[in-house]
């Protein structure tokens, strides 16, 4: 009986090199994530010069643009896939999901910041607080973990989405703000809170979302950033904690 002839991996790769394979094969093809992790990713049947391209880099991002090997981080929650291209034109996809470690609220729909009162209603139904005094306009929902998200008007429409919920230690308050920078930049530390953008820059952003603690609640405020007008002034002042 002949002995049947086994190629080496280096082998491997050459012979599949030389015909022009067609997919690159990965180490990797799917990675869960949480902010801030990190995962090398190889190239497994190629020695071929190759390029890395990531679809979104709010989402993750790449150490380097060649090379067999890449180092991935998740930057925020969300999916995007990472084409790696060789310079045969052989390619793979690779699909990181970043899932929220802490997963504290739903984040509010930003699209809603310039709709009507009945717009809001429409998707939520009828608000459990309707305000309308000295401390603005506002009407307000409650979901089952007693996170409060109220909507503020100015001049009939939404101007800003505040998110609050109570907090009773230290780690909660540090909780909420690391879940925040889950899905939104860091952008500076104040004396009352922090700044967070859906941008690096905040001159480049379209969203912000303000973060402060008082009264035994820790709240963000998002809103539609605007240089020349900043942070709405009228916020919702309820007694809910």
């Amino acid at each position: 009986m002949k002995a049947l002839k086994v190629l080496s991996a280096v082998a491997l790769v050459a012979l599949m090199s030389a015909c022009g394979t067609k997919e690159l094969v990965l180490d990797y093809t799917n990675l869960k994530m949480n902010h801030g992790d990190t995962q090398t990713v190889a190239v497994m049947n190629s020695t071929n010069p190759c390029t890395w391209t990531t679809g979104d880099v709010n989402v993750a991002t790449i150490k380097q643009d060649n090379g067999l090997k890449n180092e991935v981080t998740a930057v925020h929650v969300g999916e995007t896939a990472v084409t790696i291209t060789d310079s045969k034109g052989a390619k793979a996809t690779l699909v990181v999901t970043v899932e929220s470690k802490y997963n504290l609220f739903k984040q509010p729909d930003l699209s809603l910041i310039g709709k009507t009162r009945a717009d809001v209603i429409a998707v939520f139904g009828e608000p459990l607080v309707d305000q309308d005094n000295e401390n603005g306009v506002a009407i307000g929902y409650a979901d089952e973990n007693g996170v409060y998200t109220f909507f503020g008007f100015e001049d009939g429409v939404v101007a800003y989405i505040q998110v609050a919920m109570g907090v009773n230690s230290q780690e909660a308050l540090d909780n909420f703000f690391n879940f925040l920078e889950e899905y939104y930049y860091l952008i500076r530390t104040t004396q009352s809170g922090k700044i967070y953008a859906d941008a690096t820059k905040l001159e480049k952003a379209t969203y912000v979302a303000t973060a402060m603690y008082s009264s035994g609640a820790a709240r963000a405020t998002y809103f539609k950033y605007e240089a020349e007008a900043g942070a709405p002034q009228n916020a919702p002042a309820l007694k809910l904690f």
